[in-house]
């Protein structure tokens, strides 16, 4: 613990000592949940929710398990009643207010104390204080919550809808799923969607304690951080935000501190009286302070701001602390000179910056599964392939504290989507208020972290308006609602709250055009303006022509099946097979297997194992090549088209592929499996989003090498001159290269700049080549043992002349300390996708599913978790492409 927090605990503490005012009675921990009948009665654990309170039972086994997320809907479908006791003393009676603050409700529940109704809740995303000190005693004190079925609820909601309805009114019957979860302010996805399943979760889902208190308490610290010229000295504004009770004054003394650089700053004031919030500003001195990065960029220096009030009257202490990161985030949306269209991209601390990233998705059915550790472990995962943006997809939820303040301490800059996810929605004045409260509530809970960089009113509805996705009548109305949620509720929310970074109001969309448009463009997908999803699964996936070129690119991805290591631990044996009843259930994206075997077709032979379980294995690990492959290719797109524009397309300024981390056990658009374990696409994000990327492509008959460079101060990969490119052309079945070519790049810039082109024709007569089937073409930057390289397949593998099983071996494996081992292998002919899996031990590796064209090659395992060398040998596998056919 900080020092200046340590203050302040020990501040906390000796208030309550001497006079028992401003205290908190944590409710969390064991309560009892009743099923509606009373039938089931069990231990309930707060925070979580019924469904891991009836495993923990033994009531339900894994609900992950084959068909299981359909097996146990009737949970969903019940009505669930939680109770405790909890102790009050006389002295804590005496209190002026006394509250039951719950965190979060999941999602419906009329709230109880001692048989008195103190409230009830109807979105999971608002904190909720209730005024419970006239149902009191001395004594023990029940507590009780009796929720309805969120299933049940949002169905009702639906029908009283009479008027018109809200589309879409259920998912497709692929996702097995439940229907009109737009009408209840809860987790969108947890009715289903299409990479995951539906378990409408019920039960008290964060933190629950009664708060006593004399005076006023802090509820919400929000920060602004300007810099004074050359960004070496800032002003602090630092607004605190009072829990009132009562309409009378508080008049008190605020104390405002930055530990770490030594300031304080006291006034005296008055809270409350129609006083809810004190702004106060402070200047840091020059030097004082360091600048805030994202990552690839700089470091992530974060400062605690800690604002205490003491109450004139009753001399209670109320405090709070937040981490903040001295930075600024601007949204430019500029026109582009000789070409229609705007700008869109990021500035940091002034620099434009190349957003580089993936989309987070719930990282679990059930939020109270998430540990600490494995948020760190996906979080670290993105940060170690160079990710400096994550998008909060507006399905889930608003993550915890934990979440972001990770991404603060990774440099991981989040882009935040208010929760709002393919669908319309009601506008009425109940469902608006309940609105109204959610955003406000989230804004102030999130402001101070620096990672936050931009707020998005939803996800793809303006799409759906606009591209009439439900086949609706009545375009005015529907419109009409669509700007009294977004832009007249949220909007406006949002832009009196915090006006220290950006706001869109969808995703996608054309960013000031569509505010030209009224907020609802004729085309949200246009190139030219704002940012695009792009998906396309009849696509040659892996030619770079066939993609659009926008400004920024927020989602675009293909599906890969997870590892058979992770399906194993879910299905049985006959599980095991493409075309079966598992498989088909587990896919929850229409045509979704059919497509991926469709583009396997395009580029690689299918596998034809006689053994039906090998063959499954067999299209696993080809669907993970597909989906890495063709992701790589849209990606370099991307960052190639940063800097130009041609024929009115270009200036790339984000790449956020869809999505970083699985939900559960399933095929999916996922670059990291369900528990932690990196898929080839993982890997291949190390290279295409490296801050050094050499990006060869074939024009015609041209062949092209672009250099991206994101900054200059990128290790031994890149000097600031003397570099050199080189180029190989290898035969299939030969580990000496036909021919080598170099090319001098002595003063690369801060751009995506092209640094070689040559006919493709003549460089195979060169290197005496008989044909592009007979050959491939590897490039690496200055060494060949840095990240900087890559590969071109001038021609489908399918119609590639000379390939031979190449007979990778793993030939020694030796231990560097207790979680990092050097592997070894040893190839006979160039390899394709190699790929190493070590089952059952969690850890990644230096490289994988990579192209071999060396006859030795060392890879480094590091191991998440403490194992041992025999264990790590028994576990490690080797294969590549050819070994699926021979």
């Amino acid at each position: 613990m900080a020092l200046g927090g340590l203050r302040v605990l020990l501040l906390l503490i000796s208030c309550f000592v001497c006079t028992l005012s401003h205290t908190q009675i944590s409710l969390n921990g064991e309560w009892i949940a009743k099923s509606s009948n009373g039938s089931i009665v069990v231990s309930s654990t707060v925070p979580g929710s019924i469904y891991t309170d009836l495993i923990k039972n033994g009531t339900l086994k894994d609900p992950y398990y084959r068909f299981n997320d359909e097996e146990y809907r009737w949970v969903a479908k019940d009505d669930w009643t939680f109770t405790r006791t909890f102790t009050v003393t006389s002295p804590m009676l005496k209190a002026s207010s006394i509250k039951l603050v719950c965190d979060g409700l999941d999602t419906v529940a009329s709230v109880y104390v001692n048989n008195q109704k103190v409230g009830e809740s109807i979105n999971m995303f608002v904190k909720y204080k209730f005024d419970i000190k006239h149902t009191l005693k001395a004594g023990p004190n029940e507590v009780k919550l009796v929720y309805q079925s969120p299933v049940k609820y949002a169905s009702d909601m639906a029908s009283k809808h009479w008027e018109y309805k809200v589309p879409p009114e259920c998912p497709p019957e692929v996702q097995h799923g439940e229907c009109h979860v737009n009408f209840i302010r809860k987790e969108q996805c947890s009715f289903s969607w299409d990479w995951g399943p539906a378990f409408p979760t019920i039960g008290i889902w964060k933190n629950i304690s009664v708060e006593i208190s004399n005076s006023v308490v802090i509820e919400a610290v929000m920060v602004e951080t300007k810099p004074v010229g050359d960004y070496s000295s800032w002003m602090l504004s630092v607004n605190t935000f009072f829990d009132l009770y009562g309409s009378g004054k508080y008049p008190g003394v605020l104390e405002i501190r930055v530990p770490e650089v030594g300031l304080v700053q006291k006034l005296s004031t008055t809270v409350g009286g129609g006083v809810k919030n004190i702004t106060a500003t402070l200047k840091i001195d020059k030097g004082k302070v360091k600048t805030w990065w994202p990552n690839g960029h700089g470091e992530q220096p974060l400062y605690y701001v800690e604002v205490l009030f003491t109450s004139q009257t009753t001399s209670e202490l109320t405090a709070k602390r937040v981490r903040v990161g001295f930075r600024t985030v601007e949204l430019i949306q500029d026109k582009i000179p000789n070409a229609s269209g705007l700008s869109f991209y990021f500035k940091i601390n002034g620099k434009p910056i190349f957003m580089k990233g993936s989309n987070w998705i719930p990282a679990d059915s059930f939020q109270e599964r998430l540990t600490p550790k494995y948020l760190r472990s996906l979080l670290t995962s993105a940060q170690a392939v160079h990710m400096n943006m994550l998008r909060v997809w507006g399905g889930g939820i608003y993550e915890s504290e934990t979440f972001y303040s990770l991404a603060d301490e990774l440099g991981i800059l989040i882009w935040q989507d208010f929760m709002f996810a393919c669908a319309l929605y009601p506008v009425d004045e109940y469902f608006l208020d309940s609105i109204q409260t959610e955003v406000t509530h989230q804004i102030l809970r999130l402001q101070a972290h620096p990672s936050i960089a931009v707020w998005s009113g939803n996800n793809e509805n303006e799409g759906a308006i606009a591209n009439n996705w439900y086949n609706i009548t009545d375009f005015k109305r529907y419109k009409a609602d669509y700007v009294t949620l977004y832009i007249d509720n949220i909007m406006n929310i949002t832009q009196k709250l915090d006006r220290t970074r950006p706001f869109i109001p969808s995703s996608p969309s054309n960013g000031i055009e569509t505010q030209q448009e009224g907020w609802v463009a004729k085309q949200p997908q246009d190139v030219h303006f704002g940012d695009i999803h792009h998906y396309d699964y009849g696509t040659k996936s892996w030619e770079w022509n066939h993609y659009q070129i926008p400004r920024f690119c927020s989602e675009y991805g293909f599906e890969a099946w997870p590892s058979f290591e992770n399906l194993e631990k879910v299905s049985v044996t006959e599980d095991w097979n493409y075309n079966s009843e598992f498989c088909d259930h587990r896919q929850h994206h229409g045509d979704g297997n059919k497509q991926m075997v469709t583009q396997l077709g395009y580029y690689l032979n299918l596998p034809s194992n006689p053994d039906p379980v090998q063959q499954f294995k067999d299209y696993i690990y080809l669907t993970q090549i597909n989906q890495a492959m063709s992701i790589k290719t849209e990606t370099e797109l991307f960052r190639r088209s940063q800097s130009t524009v041609v024929n009115g397309v270009g200036m790339t300024m984000g790449a956020l592929y869809w999505q970083l981390q699985d939900i559960w056990q399933a095929p999916s658009w996922a670059s990291i499996e369900y528990g932690g374990k990196w898929k080839m696409l993982h890997y291949y994000a190390r290279h295409f989003f490296s801050p050094v990327l050499v990006s060869p492509y074939i024009d015609g008959a041209v062949l092209k090498v672009v250099l991206v460079v994101d900054t200059l101060s990128s290790g031994r990969a890149l000097q600031k001159s003397g570099n050199t490119l080189y180029i190989q052309c290898y035969s299939w079945d030969n580990l000496k290269p036909l021919y080598t070519w170099t090319q001098k790049v002595d003063a690369p810039k801060v751009a995506a700049s092209q640094i070689f082109q040559a006919n493709v024709t003549a460089m195979l007569k060169t290197a005496k080549c008989s044909s592009l089937q007979h050959c491939v073409f590897f490039f690496f930057l200055n060494d060949v043992h840095t990240e900087v390289r890559n590969w071109v397949l001038p021609v489908p593998l399918k119609t590639a002349v000379g390939m031979k099983k190449p007979n990778v071996t793993i030939s020694t494996v030796t231990q560097k300390d207790s979680q990092t081992y050097q592997i070894k292998l040893t190839t006979a002919a160039v390899a394709p996708f190699v790929w190493l899996e070590a089952n059952g031990i969690l850890g990644r590796f230096s490289d994988n599913s990579f192209l071999m064209v060396q006859s030795t090659t060392n890879i480094v395992f590091y191991a998440w978790e403490t194992t041992d060398l025999n264990s790590l040998k028994k576990a490690l596998t080797v294969r590549s492409l050819m070994d699926v056919y021979k």
